[in-house]
């Protein structure tokens, strides 16, 4: 029954794909532009998204955006979500990351973000997460995980 649920989630999550406006610092409208779900042998699974606003149009300029990874347990309940954000320069040849960070939110307090680092490499953004599920003080389950956000030389995220 619940392998039903996730591929009827799946199935409508593809069809219809998310189109959630979520206001940025300067007021401008960002959407979810790609997103797919990553499975696990255990029947968790984790919903990543891009998020970022339309390319102002030309060749040059300035976009910031987010990769948010959110993770499931096998009842479909959404345990913690961690994101990487990245502000770019890009000149329709080049692209350069200017800055990097990260955040979280646990929804299930048996989790705890212990590793949430951000860097920045040429027009990479890379967030460096461990995430730590406890029973009785006792780590049960770790999760690392490495996410990116490249700015292409026309301002697209990836």
């Amino acid at each position: 029954m619940k392998k039903s649920i996730v591929f009827l989630f799946v199935f409508l999550f593809l069809i219809f794909p998310l189109t959630e406006t979520f206001a940025g610092s300067d007021n401008q409208a960002y959407q979810v532009k790609d997103s797919y779900i990553e499975f696990f042998a255990d029947g968790s699974y984790a919903v990543i998204e891009i998020i970022y606003p339309d390319c102002p149009d030309g060749t040059t300029g300035t976009t910031s955006g987010q990769k948010k990874y959110t993770y499931y347990n096998d009842n479909n309940v959404k345990q913690w979500v961690i994101c990487l954000d990245g502000t770019f320069t890009y000149t329709g040849s080049s692209a350069t990351c200017n800055s990097a960070s990260t955040s979280y939110s646990i929804s299930n307090n048996s989790w705890s973000v212990t590793k949430a680092q951000a860097s920045r490499s040429g027009a990479t953004a890379t967030g460096e997460f461990t995430v730590k599920k406890y029973s009785l003080g006792i780590v049960v389950q770790t999760v690392n995980k490495t996410l990116t956000l490249t700015c292409s030389p026309t301002g697209v995220l990836s």
